[in-house]
C-alpha cells in the first residue's frame, strides 16, 4: 500500500474509535431519546433478545447524555449504577428506575452537583447559565434487590430521594452524607432493610424524612441518624423494628412535627430517640415489646422555644406496652404539656399495683425534679384481669380505676369479688331512704298548712271582740261600753296563743272579787281558731 492509502486507513480508524466512544445511552438497542437527547427511556422488555442488562455511567460506550433532563429504566434484570454516573449532565433533573430485578450501585452512584467536572471543557466555549438548580430527583420503585448502598452513595446536590417497595441488604456508614444545601424529602416506603450500620445517615438538612411502611429486619443501631436537621416533618409511620432500637438511634434537631405512628418495636432502649422539637410531639397507635427506663426522655422542645415560654403538646394515646422498666414513660415537661390516654400495659391488675407509681414521670430535668402522676396512669391505664379475680374473666382488659372501684379496699387490700354488688347495695339503700324522707317530709308540710288558714290582709274583719266584762246577757256591767276589744293587726291569727286578761278596777274589795270570779268564769284561753 501507499502512504497515502496508510494514511487513509489510519484516517478511518481514528474516526471509527471517536464514533464509537461518543456513543450514549441513546444508541444502544434498550433506549430510545427524543431529537435533542433531553428525554432518555430505556426498557429491556422491548428487546428480549437483547441484554436485559443496563450499565449507567458518566464516560464511554453507552453514557448518560450530558444534555439530558430525565433519565428512566425500567423492566430489567440488572442494572448498575457506576460512580458519579450522573455528574457530567448538568441540565438533569430527575433519574427513575423502576421494576428492576437487581440494582447495583458503586460508591459515589448518585453523587451530583450542578458543575461536574465533565463540563470543565464545555465552560470555555459555553456561556456561564445564571440559575439556581434545586439538585438531581431520585426515585427507586419496585425493586426486588439492592444488595448495598454504599458509602457515599446520596450525596452532592439533591433535591429528593424515593425509595419505594424495594429490599436493601445493608446501608453502609455515610451512605446518606454530605448532601449540600436543603434536600427537600428523603422517604422510605414499604422497604424492607436487612442491615443498616451506625451513621448510615449523617450530617445533612432536609425538610422532611419519612419511614412508612418500612421494616428493619436487624437492629436499629446508636447513631443510625445523626447530626440531622429536619426543618418541617420528622414521621415514622407503620414501621416495624424487629430488633432493638438502640440509645441514640434517632439523633435529629428541628422537626416541628415529630411522628411515631401504627408502630412496633420490639425493645426500645434508654434515649432512643433524641429529637429536638420546634412543635407538637406525638406518639400514637403503637405497640411495644419492651420499654427501657426514659425511652422517649430525650424528646425535649427546641431551647429557643423554651426561653419564649411556647410549651408544645406531647401526645402519647393509645399505644401497647407489654413490659416496661421503672420510668419507662419519661416526659419532659421543662417545654412539653405531655397528654397520655388509653395506655394498654402488659400487666395484670392488682391490690395495690405497683407498676402504676413507677410506670410514669414528668421531669424538667431528669432524675431530679420529678413528678410521678399516679391519678392520670390510674385513669388512663387498662391492664388485665388476673386469674384469681373472683369472677372468671382471666385476661381482660379493664381501666385500672374501674378495678380498683370492684375489687380493692380504701386501704390498697384485696377486697371480695363481689365488691362492686355491694357497693351497688348499698347506693340502692340510700337512693331509697332519701326518697322515703322526702316523700315523708312533703306529707308533713302538706298535713300542717292544711290546719291553719290565715286571714287575708284584704279581709274586711281587721278586729274580733273576744272578750265581754260582767256577765252575760244583759246583766250588770254596763252592756257595750264595757266591752274590751282586742285588735288584730292586718286580721292576721295569732296561732296556739293564750292570753291571760287582768281587770283592775276602783271599788271596794266585794265589787272587785266579784268582777274578778265573774271575767274567770267567762273568759276562756284564746286560739287562732277564732
Amino acid at each position: 500500500m501507499t502512504p497515502f492509502q496508510w494514511t487513509l486507513v489510519a484516517a478511518v480508524l481514528v474516526l471509527s474509535s471517536q464514533a464509537i466512544s461518543a456513543q450514549s445511552l441513546c444508541d444502544t438497542p434498550q433506549c430510545e431519546c427524543d431529537d435533542t437527547q433531553s428525554q432518555v427511556r430505556c426498557s429491556c422488555r422491548k428487546v428480549p433478545q437483547e441484554s436485559q442488562e443496563i450499565v449507567l455511567k458518566a464516560q464511554g460506550p453507552g453514557h448518560v447524555p450530558r444534555v439530558a433532563n430525565n433519565v428512566m429504566v425500567t423492566h430489567c434484570d440488572r442494572v448498575k449504577v457506576m460512580s458519579m454516573a450522573f455528574d457530567g449532565a448538568r441540565l438533569l433533573w430527575t433519574v427513575d428506575i423502576e421494576s428492576v430485578q437487581l440494582l447495583e450501585m458503586a460508591d459515589e452512584a448518585f453523587g451530583w452537583s450542578d458543575n461536574g467536572g465533565g463540563q470543565q471543557q464545555q465552560h470555555q466555549h459555553q456561556p456561564h447559565h445564571h440559575y439556581h438548580h434545586q439538585g438531581l430527583t431520585v426515585t427507586i420503585t419496585n425493586v426486588t434487590a439492592v444488595p448495598e448502598v454504599p458509602s457515599y452513595a446520596f450525596r452532592g446536590r439533591l433535591r429528593s430521594v424515593t425509595f419505594n417497595r424495594v429490599r436493601v441488604g445493608v446501608v453502609r456508614p455515610f451512605a446518606f452524607s454530605s448532601l449540600t444545601g436543603t434536600t427537600g424529602r428523603i422517604e422510605f416506603r414499604d422497604t424492607v432493610f436487612g442491615q443498616v450500620d451506625q451513621q448510615a445517615f449523617k450530617k445533612f438538612t432536609v425538610n422532611e424524612f419519612v419511614l412508612k411502611g418500612c421494616r428493619f429486619e436487624g437492629a436499629a443501631p446508636s447513631r443510625m441518624l445523626t447530626e440531622i436537621t429536619v426543618h418541617d416533618e420528622l414521621r415514622l409511620e407503620e414501621v416495624t423494628f424487629t430488633g432493638v432500637v438502640h440509645s441514640y438511634a434517632f439523633r435529629v434537631h428541628g422537626p416541628k412535627v415529630f411522628r411515631v405512628q401504627n408502630s412496633r418495636a420490639t425493645c426500645v432502649q434508654s434515649d432512643a430517640f433524641e429529637v429536638k422539637c420546634r412543635g407538637p410531639a406525638f406518639v400514637e397507635d403503637n405497640a411495644f415489646g419492651r420499654l427501657e427506663r426514659g425511652a422517649f426522655a430525650a424528646v425535649t422542645v427546641d431551647a429557643h422555644k423554651v426561653a419564649e415560654a411556647d410549651y408544645q403538646e406531647f401526645v402519647f394515646e393509645n399505644n401497647t406496652v407489654a413490659e416496661f422498666e421503672n420510668d419507662a414513660l419519661v416526659f419532659d415537661t421543662n417545654g412539653f404539656r405531655p397528654r397520655v390516654d388509653w395506655l394498654i400495659v402488659g400487666r395484670a391488675c392488682g391490690c395495690p399495683a405497683r407498676w402504676r407509681n413507677d410506670l410514669v414521670a414528668f421531669s424538667t430535668d431528669y432524675p431530679r425534679h420529678t413528678e410521678r402522676p399516679v391519678w392520670m396512669v390510674e385513669q388512663t391505664a387498662w391492664c388485665a384481669t388476673p386469674d384469681d379475680d373472683g369472677v372468671g374473666d382471666f385476661g381482660r382488659l379493664v381501666k385500672a380505676q374501674q378495678y380498683d372501684e370492684a375489687h380493692c379496699l380504701p386501704g390498697g387490700g384485696r377486697g371480695t369479688g363481689l365488691g362492686r354488688f355491694h357497693l351497688t347495695g348499698v347506693a340502692l339503700i340510700a337512693v331509697a331512704t332519701l326518697t322515703a324522707a322526702l316523700i315523708y317530709w312533703a306529707w308533713y308540710k302538706k298535713r300542717k298548712r292544711g290546719q291553719w288558714t290565715n286571714v287575708p290582709a284584704s279581709s274586711p274583719v281587721k278586729t274580733r271582740s273576744i272578750l265581754k266584762s260582767g256577765g252575760g246577757g244583759g246583766g250588770g256591767g254596763g252592756g257595750d261600753k264595757h266591752r274590751h276589744v282586742m285588735v288584730m293587726p292586718e286580721g292576721k291569727t295569732y296561732r296556739e296563743t293564750e292570753l291571760h286578761v287582768i281587770v283592775e278596777r276602783t271599788g271596794t274589795t266585794d265589787n272587785q272579787f266579784k268582777s274578778t270570779a265573774n271575767y274567770h268564769q267567762r273568759a276562756q284561753p284564746l286560739t287562732s281558731d277564732l
